[in-house]
């Protein structure tokens, strides 16, 4: 797989795109003597993003078929989790537990908070 320094590529982008687009080839682009970005064919990208789609959708299927995830959620504690990430804010292990823990949390089945979550902008 050919290497190109970004001073290269600025220089010969067009000779670059050429070969990628009409010979297939894959270029490694550097920085500094290492690897930074590839440019690859269209085609290269489409399959790697199905590859990462099933992947995502074989451990979402993982994820529900998994016994320890057959609870319910509470609904408020979702909501607040997702505003919270949003936001940039991060809880930690010991809160969640918690949260996840206590017998007076009232409970939403996980098909309505994934119905309400794909409703959220």
């Amino acid at each position: 797989m050919p290497m190109v320094t970004a001073t290269q590529l600025r220089k010969r982008i067009g000779e670059i795109l050429d070969a990628v687009e009409f010979h297939g080839e894959r270029v490694i682009l550097t920085r500094r003597g290492r690897p930074a970005a590839a440019i690859v064919p269209i085609a290269d990208l489409e399959l790697l993003e199905r590859l990462g789609d099933r992947l995502d959708a074989a451990e979402a299927d993982e994820a529900a078929n998994d016994s320890d995830n057959q609870g319910r959620i509470p609904w408020e504690k979702v909501k607040a989790a997702s505003r919270a990430l949003a936001a940039g804010d991060r809880a930690d292990a010991e809160e969640i537990e918690r949260v996840l823990a206590d017998p007076n949390e009232e409970w939403t089945p996980l098909e309505d908070v994934l119905a309400e979550a794909e409703r959220l902008p």
